[in-house]
C-alpha cells in the first residue's frame, strides 16, 4: 500500500510542476489498487474485550466471520526506542524501481522482450511462509507492467491523441466514453500479459498478490 501511495504523489508532483508525462490510466488502476487496501485496512475494527493485563488484541474484520489476533508481548518486543536521531527524507515514488534496469525494446518481439525480463528478474526469493521477498516483488511488479506498456505499442499514444482532442473540442461525452473504453481495453491487456509473465515465472496471481500485503 505504501509502494501504491508513492506512485500518486509522484503524480502529484508532476502535476504540480505542471508535467504532462502522466499515464492517466494507469494512475487509475493504482488509485483503484491503493482504495482496495484502505477497504480492508477500514474492516479492522477492535473488539472491545480485553481488560487491564491482556496479553492479546483480537480485531473483528467487519462484515465477514474473520478476526485478527495480535500479541502484545510480542508487538512490544519488536518495538525499540533509540537514543540517537536518523536523519529523515522525503520518500520518493522511484526509490526502489531506480534498482531495476530499463529494457531497450527496440528490435524485439514479444518473446525476446519477455526472456529478457524475465532474465532481469533473476531468481525468485521467497519467505518462509512462501510468499515472495520485497525485491522479487518489485522486479515482478516493474517487468511485468513493462510488458505490458511494450505489447500496447502505438496503442497507448492513440488512445491519449484521442482523449487530447475530445478534450480540446469540449466533447465531453466522447471523452469520457473513449476513457472508458481504453481503460477497459487496457485494463485487459494489461492482465493478459500479467498472466503470460506469471506463466513463465511458474508463479501464481494469488500469491504474488498476497505478496503486496
Amino acid at each position: 500500500m505504501v509502494k501504491t501511495r508513492k506512485i500518486i504523489d509522484l503524480m502529484l508532483s508532476r502535476l504540480d510542476g505542471m508535467n504532462t508525462d502522466i499515464d492517466v490510466i494507469q494512475y487509475s488502476m493504482t488509485v483503484n489498487l491503493l482504495e482496495k487496501k484502505m477497504r480492508i485496512l477500514k474492516n479492522l475494527n477492535k473488539i472491545v474485550e480485553a481488560e487491564a493485563g491482556e496479553k492479546e488484541l483480537t480485531l473483528a474484520v467487519n462484515g465477514t466471520n474473520k478476526s485478527v489476533k495480535i500479541d502484545i508481548v510480542k508487538l512490544k518486543e519488536s518495538i525499540t526506542f533509540l537514543d540517537a536521531s536518523v536523519d529523515e527524507r522525503q520518500a520518493s515514488a522511484e526509490d526502489n524501481l531506480t534498482k531495476c534496469e530499463d529494457i531497450d525494446g527496440t528490435g524485439l518481439n514479444e518473446e525476446q522482450y519477455m526472456a529478457k525480463a524475465i532474465e532481469l528478474i533473476g531468481e525468485i526469493q521467497k519467505n518462509e511462509n512462501k510468499t515472495f521477498k520485497k525485491d522479487s516483488v518489485i522486479k515482478m511488479f516493474k517487468y511485468c507492467g513493462d510488458f505490458s506498456n511494450f505489447r500496447q505499442g502505438d496503442l497507448k499514444q492513440k488512445a491519449q491523441n484521442d482523449r487530447v482532442s475530445f478534450f480540446e473540442k469540449k466533447d465531453w461525452k466522447e471523452y469520457f466514453k473513449c476513457l472508458t473504453n481504453s481503460a477497459d481495453e487496457e485494463k485487459k491487456l494489461y492482465d493478459a500479459s500479467f498472466n503470460m509473465m506469471f506463466d513463465k515465472l511458474n508463479v501464481t496471481q494469488a500469491n504474488f498478490e498476497r505478496s503486496q500485503e
